[in-house]
């Protein structure tokens, strides 16, 4: 009997591991507004600071009646779960701002996530901008 309730409370110690990492997925670092650090899409690479976010461009364009959307590619490979704002900025070669945007991206918890936003200029326009993202 004795032994019985030491083993049970000793199979207690994995669930306890198990729950701490579950826990850390979930907090998801949110923008500091004062502090925007913003890197080129195609530069980006994996963004240790943010807790290993990784944007993959090039980002999709689409043109419609209204506007372009444009959907860029977020590796998770933190596994985070919720939603970071995140700023994008598309800028002219000569590093005039064409319109700035600001993103909700939805993390789930493995695999691409998509940040999905609208442009309203074309997709030529857009195109022949250089895109920042914000973090």
């Amino acid at each position: 009997m004795l032994i019985g309730t030491a083993l049970a409370l000793i199979s207690l110690i994995p669930l306890t591991i198990q729950l701490q990492l579950e826990s850390s997925r979930y907090q998801v670092m949110q923008l500091d507004r004062t502090n925007v650090t913003f890197c080129e899409l195609e530069r980006c690479g994996v963004l240790v600071d943010f807790q290993d976010l990784e944007p993959i461009g090039p980002a999709k364009v689409t043109e419609g009646e209204f506007g372009t959307e444009v959907v860029v590619d977020v590796i998770n490979h933190s596994r985070l779960e919720g939603r970071r704002e995140v700023w994008a900025l598309l800028r002219t070669p000569e590093g005039k701002i064409v319109e700035g945007m600001k993103i909700w991206l939805e993390l789930k918890n493995a695999g691409r996530n998509q940040l999905v936003f609208f442009f309203t200029g074309s997709k030529s326009e857009f195109e022949a901008g250089v895109l920042s993202l914000g973090f």
